[in-house]
């Protein structure tokens, strides 16, 4: 026979086992939710970004062609530079499209919060592209 300390240890471990069991199942039915959840929100963002490409879309068509006007936000870099984040509007295009006027590269650069650098490149490349065309 069992002493008494035995059958306190087997009960002991037959309540530990009923609790891990009833957590496991607990914890088990919450990843669930979680898991539904998170796929929900996935399905609202690609929506949420699906229509935001759609207005920016609308708002690039509304823009006038013949004078670009620089659309951009800025944020703070850690250097304390801004960073210039176009929104829906090449910069490419807005680089030329202010060439074309006229505009130094000095001035396109600092109106688009673009490095003088960036500007001259996207200006040679434009440049050299042009001079490989055949006329």
């Amino acid at each position: 026979m069992l002493e008494a300390s035995a059958w306190i240890m087997w009960i002991f471990i037959g309540a530990l086992l009923v609790l891990w069991r009833r957590d496991r199942k607990r914890l088990s039915g919450e990843l669930q939710d979680l898991t539904l959840q998170q796929s929900q929100a996935r399905r609202v963002l690609n929506e949420f970004i699906e229509e935001t490409g759609k207005i920016v879309q609308q708002f690039a068509r509304l823009l006038p062609h013949n004078a670009p006007a620089p659309v951009f936000t800025t944020s703070p870099t850690d250097g304390g530079v801004s960073e210039s984040r176009y929104l829906g509007i090449e910069k490419r295009h807005l680089v030329l499209s202010l060439a074309q006027k006229g505009h130094p590269t000095k001035e396109i650069a600092e109106r688009l919060l673009l490095p003088s650098g960036e500007v001259e490149l996207i200006l040679n490349l434009d440049q050299t592209a042009r001079a490989k065309v055949p006329a």
